[in-house]
């Protein structure tokens, strides 16, 4: 509230606080002998400590914030919060700011001395700690921040933060620490059950049923796909009753299998020739059978131009006459569907 809101209201709840009827009315008349400037009675002298604390009067006469609660003059005119400015790794927050928006920049950074934040490598580290901690439940991904709670999300923290940002810097923020931000390295961890195909295309083929479509949401690779624990019985009986049955590859394994030490290799680079002389499909698919990332355009719904993205294909299907490829894009950190006549190919750089 105004600070002239909370005095009306304290001063109304002072006047009422008298038990005694006589004694309201004894307030009542010493604000008003206050209002016409008349001299004070003796008995009004008990009464002058209260509006002295709310800092209405001195001895004998109003104040100036008195006058403007009792008179009604005109209040001076707050200022208006400043623009925030950045100098190298550090965020300027002139006096007075806008107060709901620097409890939103805290929930990220704390200041290092009062209106000056750093915007370093730690403390950006820090602001995605606290940011996923701070950030929305995800069902699907019950994941836990180190001070113990349930979190975050694969909408990312980087959104809310450098929307803090920009609208208290009123501009856009500088490429490098745009991409400082974007570089921060997150990990989203999912708790349930995996569930491995032999075969991509049967993992197609299953989620052409609705029924089944419905827990096939989360594709970690062509033949991979994460299922919720409680979803799991479930889905293991309708896949059964299609005559597909599951066995879990750590009863299966002897003991002494079970762990072993994995090779790294250099992913296979993609072969083609001078230019783009293979279809906008073919090169999708020949990434998904890969498992490599590739960097396309997209023409998003509603968009003024396409938005770079840098994608993973794990899965292409078709729907109603439309090619749909769900991939992990790695711009947005998350899992998301592109519809294929949406995808631009960017040109290709000459050496």
């Amino acid at each position: 509230l105004p600070p002239e809101v909370q005095t009306h209201e304290l001063l109304e709840a002072w006047l009422r606080t008298p038990k005694n009827a006589q004694d309201r009315c004894a307030r009542r008349a010493f604000i008003r002998r206050l209002e016409q400037r008349e001299p004070l009675m003796d008995r009004d002298q008990r009464d002058l400590p209260g509006l002295q604390a709310l800092g209405l009067c001195q001895p004998g006469s109003l104040t100036a914030w008195g006058e403007i609660i009792l008179l009604n003059k005109p209040a001076p005119t707050q200022p208006q919060p400043a623009a925030w400015h950045i100098e190298g790794d550090q965020l300027f927050i002139p006096f007075p700011p806008d107060w709901s928006l620097l409890w939103e920049l805290e929930a990220f950074l704390r200041p290092a001395s009062p209106g000056r934040y750093l915007l370093r490598k730690p403390d950006l580290r820090h602001a995605a700690a606290h940011g996923l901690c701070a950030a929305p439940f995800d069902k699907l991904t019950p994941s836990r921040c180190p001070s113990g709670r349930a979190t975050p999300t694969r909408q990312g923290w980087e959104n809310g933060f450098m929307r803090v940002l920009e609208t208290g810097l009123r501009a856009p923020l500088p490429q490098a620490l745009r991409a400082a931000i974007l570089s921060q390295p997150v990990l989203n961890v999912t708790e349930g059950i995996v569930l491995e195909f032999s075969n991509s295309e049967e993992l197609k083929r299953l989620r052409r049923s609705t029924v089944l479509r419905e827990h096939f949401e989360h594709i970690l690779s062509p033949r991979h796909v994460c299922v919720s624990a409680e979803n799991a019985p479930r889905l293991l009986e309708l896949l059964e009753r299609r005559g597909i049955y599951a066995h879990s590859l750590m009863e299966a394994a002897p003991k002494d299998e079970r762990s072993h030490t994995r090779n790294y290799f250099r992913q296979p680079t993609l072969p083609l020739p001078k230019g783009w002389t293979v279809t906008k499909e073919d090169l999708l698919t020949e990434h998904l059978r890969l498992q490599q990332a590739l960097d396309i355009l997209y023409h998003a719904p509603g968009g003024i131009r396409p938005e770079p993205r840098r994608i993973t294909p794990l899965l292409m299907e078709e729907h109603g006459g439309q090619v749909y490829v769900i991939a992990y894009c790695h711009t947005r950190r998350a899992q998301r569907t592109f519809r294929l006549d949406r995808i631009e190919i960017p040109a290709r750089k000459e050496p």
